[in-house]
């Protein structure tokens, strides 16, 4: 993949980088100016640029994050100020773009918004309202376009770009799995230094892909720092109105909807709400509009034995009426194994309705009629 450098005076768009570090710069489109300007963390999503951390790996391979309605909806209505893409317009061979991608993330069980957010940084293809060039379609992800070299006909066209770039993210974590490191040697924990200079350590296996995918930082400018923040301004446009989407404390209608690591979605008459076990304490998620976790006894009102479980923590940013989703309850809880520390946190309502005990019914007593003398004889 090509390094494509993006200046601020220029705004050129860096483009998919090199496997192998390469001198040479092909300029390939714009892409809006505020799309340089870094998204500044708000309340409940305090996260700072980190060339470490990129995405988190359970939302990376999220494959069932968007569905193609939801994406659908995301290109009639851009973070651009709401315009319409002329990707929602687009379709090969009777697929729309939200059908590709869709398919594309369930072959290679990558997140569709890793494919979105490529094609913007890219070729700035969803903040284009024009149709775009056959060029701009047929590279739109710079897959298979080495720095330096021509991109390979063989993955030219929209729809081979797209199946393209989930292929080589999913072949580098499967490398990283099998081999500890990718084939450019990017892996998890192991610092090298990006082609712009910087000492990257990743964090974890979609950060170290990211790298192989695309080695430059080039804060401000562009590489991947500009998918990090093109990830994040669109995962607050589409998950404003959805908080917690696909963490814990969100509404689940089965175990996929929670793919975070030991994710279980625990369903009720009520609806299902997303958890995992914990032992006094949870992760939180660099996600947009997720909220902060606490690890209460809920065993206790699900099967009547004491264990922890990771809800949610009341957040009037997210949820400004009560704190927490209709179908929650903002109340003190105990922090499971640590009692003395409290929050508080968002539980389902059926888990605050408290046991009917069963009442003894006391017998009136019966009066017994006096008994005549004359009728003695009856006893």
């Amino acid at each position: 993949m090509r390094r494509s450098i993006l200046s601020v005076m220029a705004i050129f768009l860096l483009g998919c980088a090199p496997e192998t570090a390469s001198e040479s710069v092909k300029p390939e489109a714009q892409v809006p100016p505020e799309d340089l300007v870094e998204v500044i963390p708000i309340k409940g999503d305090g996260y700072a640029f980190d060339h470490n951390r990129l995405i988190e790996d359970s939302v990376f391979v999220d494959a069932g994050y968007l569905t193609v309605e939801q994406i659908r909806t995301f290109l009639e209505a851009t973070p651009y100020d709401g315009k319409r893409s002329s990707l929602a317009d687009i379709s090969f061979n009777g697929l729309s773009v939200a059908e590709i991608i869709v398919e594309a993330s369930l072959k290679h069980q990558i997140n569709p918004i890793v494919f979105l957010t490529k094609l913007q940084v890219e070729m700035g293809l969803v903040s284009s309202w024009e149709t775009p060039s056959q060029h701009k379609l047929d590279h739109a992800m710079g897959c298979a376009c080495l720095d330096g070299m021509p991109c390979a006909h063989s993955e030219s066209g929209f729809v081979e770009q797209i199946d393209c770039a989930g292929d080589l993210f999913r072949s580098y974590l499967t490398q990283i799995e099998n081999n500890g490191k990718t084939k450019t040697g990017w892996k998890p924990y192991g610092s090298r230094t990006s082609e712009d200079g910087v000492a990257v350590t990743p964090s974890n296996s979609a950060t170290a892909a990211l790298y192989t995918y695309t080695p430059w930082v080039l804060r401000w400018e562009g590489g991947n720092w500009l998918f990090w923040n093109v990830y994040r301004k669109y995962s607050r446009h589409m998950l404003k109105t959805n908080p917690n989407h696909h963490w814990i404390g969100g509404t689940c209608a089965g175990g996929a909807e929670c793919s975070f690591d030991s994710g279980q979605c625990i369903l009720n008459d009520s609806g299902g709400f997303c958890t995992r076990p914990c032992e006094g304490f949870c992760p939180d998620s660099s996600t947009p509009y997720s909220a902060v976790t606490f690890c209460v006894d809920l065993g206790t009102a699900m099967s009547g034995i004491p264990g922890g479980w990771c809800v949610s923590r009341c957040d009037w940013d997210l949820f400004p009426d009560t704190g927490c989703k209709a179908e929650d309850l903002c109340v003190d809880g105990a922090r499971y194994l640590h009692e003395s520390v409290v929050k508080k946190v968002c539980l389902p309502l059926w888990t605050q309705a408290s046991p009917v005990e069963e009442q003894p019914v006391e017998e009136e007593p019966v009066e017994e009629e006096p008994v005549e003398e004359d009728d003695w004889w009856n006893f």
